[in-house]
């Protein structure tokens, strides 16, 4: 913890030096007009087998018995997502679907037999994050629907009870209508346009000062590559590379290019540690209806059904402030309220119908260079559950957990052969009954050094 509270110190006495630079305003980036679809096929399969024999005892003529022993497994899964995210002044789109489907088969044979089970499902999830602006940058209308559904079955079968087959589906629809003000734009291409032309700058590549505007321009078509696809990933770098340079020649940043100036171009671009930064905030409220479903069945015994209807209620804030080109500042605050507003209820004593739960984090980033990063966060976090039966044994109580996490990590770059990197934490976490009360805090710490010789 003494650690925890040097670096802080550390990071708010270089805010005062730096807070004034003025020269490189992160914060006036808007990110250009892009469209980016992506499709993503996954196929695994794992399994094992294992036979051996082994004596077990003896039989009755005082012979040994041997008994055959068989275990394996089989673990199959195919994958299917695509994405496609829009970001325009007027409409910020993003629609994730994905189709999965799994089967996994265990057997196991011994002296009293063989026993197996199996379990074939199937998921399929679409979800949406519509928001459209009524005014630019400022006020907008949020639409966010997701359906989600599964299918599954199970057979177990052992030689000491008769074959157990289940079968069941679930799924789950919700659309969170709502609104809001402001808007975060993702500032990382134009942090990295900056220290591109920084680093040609030293070492005498360009053959002027850049300007602001050069950054403007490169940041906007380093954002534009990036939201290009191709099949094969040597023709994407040479295309970035070949757009890249062309680019400085038509800006006339350079007239002759060499090893040198290439060499750097390609570091700045496929090697540097880029981590992501963005400039704005947004306050939303939004209001999710939402009705789940499941069914499951045994053969030969009665079916289950479970339905439930519900409300969740949400006031979202996220701030991220680019203080200047080495500090970054964020806030993110959350409040949700789940309201049960009918569902099968089984309970013999009363059950509660509303959960609140809150979520928050504060922390400052500080980027000395391209390469190295410091960060430190404060958290805290709670929320409402059911504990179990109140004293009085009429319902059932309701009760807060709180958390509460202080984290610290650095990565600092000496060189190509050595890093530094490591982070440090601490949690404190509470909960709180009529009946008793539970404590716990978890201090952890990972410090690692990379040396490379080649």
């Amino acid at each position: 913890m003494k650690q925890t509270w040097a670096m802080l110190c550390v990071l708010a006495a270089s805010l005062a030096v730096h807070a004034q630079d003025k020269n490189f305003d992160l914060s006036k980036y808007k990110f250009p007009d892009y469209k980016r679809h992506e499709l993503e096929l996954n196929f695994n399969s794992s399994g094992s087998s294992s036979r051996w024999s082994d004596i077990n005892g003896s039989n009755s003529d005082g012979t040994w018995r041997t008994v055959d022993f068989l275990n394996s497994y089989n673990s199959s899964g195919i994958h299917l997502g695509y994405s496609f995210t829009s970001n325009t002044r007027k409409r910020q789109e993003n629609i994730y679907s994905s189709f999965s489907s799994s089967y996994y088969f265990l057997k196991t044979r011994n002296e009293l037999g063989t026993t197996s089970f199996s379990k074939p499902d199937a998921n399929f999830r679409i979800y949406a994050n519509e928001k459209y602006y009524l005014t630019e940058d400022k006020w907008f209308l949020e639409v966010d629907p997701e359906f989600d559904s599964e299918l599954w079955s199970t057979i177990n079968k052992s030689p000491a009870t008769t074959d157990i087959r289940q079968r069941g589906n679930s799924f789950t629809a919700k659309i969170g209508l709502g609104g809001g003000i402001g808007r975060k734009e993702d500032v990382t291409e134009f942090w990295q346009a900056y220290y591109i032309l920084e680093g040609l700058k030293k070492q005498g590549s360009l053959l002027r000062e850049p300007s602001e505007k050069d950054i403007y321009e490169l940041a906007t078509l380093a954002s534009q590559l990036k939201s290009k696809r191709f099949f094969d990933s040597r023709l994407k770098k040479i295309d970035e590379m070949k757009s890249l340079d062309s680019l400085m020649y038509k800006t006339n940043l350079i007239d002759k290019s060499d090893i040198s100036y290439f060499n750097t171009l390609n570091d700045y671009w496929n090697f540097a540690n880029i981590p992501p930064r963005s400039s704005g905030r947004v306050l939303k409220l939004l209001m999710t209806p939402g009705f789940g479903h499941r069914f499951d069945k045994e053969l030969g015994k009665l079916k289950h059904t479970f339905n439930e209807t519900n409300l969740n209620s949400e006031i979202d804030f996220q701030c991220s402030k680019q203080l200047n080109l080495y500090w970054e500042r964020y806030f993110n605050l959350n409040f949700s309220n789940l309201t049960t507003l009918d569902n099968d209820d089984t309970h013999y004593y009363k059950f509660p119908k509303n959960f609140m739960r809150i979520n928050s984090i504060a922390g400052w980033n500080y980027y000395p260079n391209f390469r190295t990063h410091f960060r430190t966060s404060l958290s805290y976090s709670a929320y409402q559950y059911a504990s179990g039966l109140n004293e009085a044994r009429t319902k059932y109580e309701k009760v807060w957990s709180n958390n509460i996490g202080l984290y610290s990590s650095v990565y600092y770059y000496l060189s190509p052969q050595l890093r530094i990197e490591g982070n440090v934490g601490a949690n404190y976490y509470e909960k709180k009954q009529s009946i008793s009360q539970k404590e716990k805090l978890d201090i952890y710490y990972r410090i690692g050094f990379r040396y490379a010789i080649f």
